[in-house]
């Protein structure tokens, strides 16, 4: 499927609708995952296809996480059940381009703002993402944070 706009998101980076090919291993309530980026685009597509993977969804699990003295909610990217030998496995996915999960740098050819936005950004996702971890060791389930680089889309 084509990219597509939704609800004035950004046109900057890929979005669009997945509509998985194996429908029975997918769960989701309108049977489609949008993507928000290349990358999750492309992670869709290696769930859908891996062997191993038994159940699949996306956005389906909302994490609660504060953040500038309120609460706000975090929508996980991936939740996946995979078969790891003879093992079930639960893991809760972010997936973030690998620059967005490390600490920003200062330097003096950057605007001010852009660093400070930046740093912003970074301090939001550590919140989240400690939620996340916290949710998945209630739940049973592991999290990971999958950049470019774990999956090989340089």
């Amino acid at each position: 499927m084509g990219q597509l706009a939704l609800n004035g998101r950004s046109k900057k980076f890929k979005q669009g609708v997945y509509i998985p090919k194996n429908k029975e291993k997918f769960f989701g309530k309108d049977g489609y995952a949008i993507y928000r980026s290349g990358l999750e685009l492309n992670y869709f597509r290696i769930l859908d296809n891996n062997p191993n993977v038994l159940k699949w969804g996306s956005e389906e699990i909302v994490v609660p996480y504060f953040f500038e003295n309120k609460w706000h909610k975090y929508y996980i990217d991936i939740f996946v059940i995979f078969k790891v030998g003879e093992e079930i496995k639960k893991f809760i996915i972010e997936l973030k381009p690998y620059k967005q999960t490390v600490q920003p740098v200062w330097s003096k050819r950057r605007k001010q703002s852009t660093y400070l936005n930046e740093c912003r950004e970074f301090a939001k996702n550590q919140s989240k993402w400690e939620s996340a971890r916290n949710f998945a060791s209630q739940k049973g389930c592991e999290f990971h944070i999958l950049t470019e680089k774990d999956l090989n889309f340089n």
